[in-house]
């Protein structure tokens, strides 16, 4: 596994070639990240998760992008795994996609 972030072109697609997964630190970082988000949007808001609908949008877009390992069902830019990360309420695309 690398231990850096995968290329980015300009069109911010991943090459074919850097389907590698961030190092464990920064994924450690990107979930804390996004656990501290959720966290604030619970206190905003009162919701944890995102409605069914919301969710399936979000991993549509994902499905779709060069970015998403289909296999693993996660994310090569952050290395989530977006079945879990598309239902948090303040879940962001490293891409910001959505």
């Amino acid at each position: 596994m690398s231990t850096d972030a995968p290329n980015l072109s300009a069109t911010n697609t991943v090459s074919t070639s850097a389907l590698d997964l961030p190092s464990t630190m920064e994924m450690a970082s990107n979930l804390a990240a996004t656990l501290k988000d959720t966290a604030l949007q619970f206190i905003k808001s009162g919701k944890m998760m995102v409605y069914d609908d919301v969710k399936n949008g979000r991993l549509q877009i994902c499905n779709s992008c060069d970015a998403y390992i289909k296999e693993q069902k996660r994310c090569a830019r952050c290395g989530c795994f977006m079945e879990t990360k598309a239902r948090m309420s303040g879940a962001k695309c490293p891409l910001d996609k959505w």
